[in-house]
C-alpha cells in the first residue's frame, strides 16, 4: 500500500475505534501513526503552552484580513489533508477524554 492508503486505513481504525467508545485506544493509536511520520505530541498540555501557542499563532495572522485567509491557495497534497483529518479527529477524541480539574 502506498502511504495515503495507509494513513487512509489508519484514520478509519481511529474512526471506528471511537465509534465503538474505544477512545484511549484510538488515541493511541492515531499517536503512534503520526509519531511514526515524524508528528510527535506531547502526552500532557499545560495550559500556558496552550495559551503560548495560541498567541504565536496569533501574532503571525496579525494583519491578515479574512479575505487574505480565504483566498489562499487550496491545499492539493492527499498525504497533508489526510494527516490533518487523522489530527482533527484525535483533538474530537481528547476532549472527550479530559477528566474535570
Amino acid at each position: 500500500l502506498c502511504l495515503r492508503d495507509k494513513l487512509s486505513v489508519y484514520s478509519t481504525l481511529v474512526e471506528s475505534l471511537t465509534a465503538q467508545q474505544k477512545l484511549e485506544e484510538a488515541l493511541t493509536t492515531g499517536f503512534q501513526v503520526l509519531a511514526v511520520l515524524g508528528q510527535r505530541f506531547p502526552t500532557r498540555f499545560l495550559s500556558y503552552q496552550v495559551d503560548d501557542d495560541y498567541n504565536k499563532t496569533k501574532k503571525m495572522l496579525r494583519g491578515y484580513a479574512d479575505d487574505d485567509l480565504v483566498s489562499l491557495p487550496t491545499l492539493e497534497d492527499e498525504n497533508v489533508i489526510v494527516v490533518a483529518r487523522l489530527m482533527m479527529n484525535l483533538a474530537h477524541v481528547a476532549f472527550f477524554l479530559q477528566k474535570p480539574e
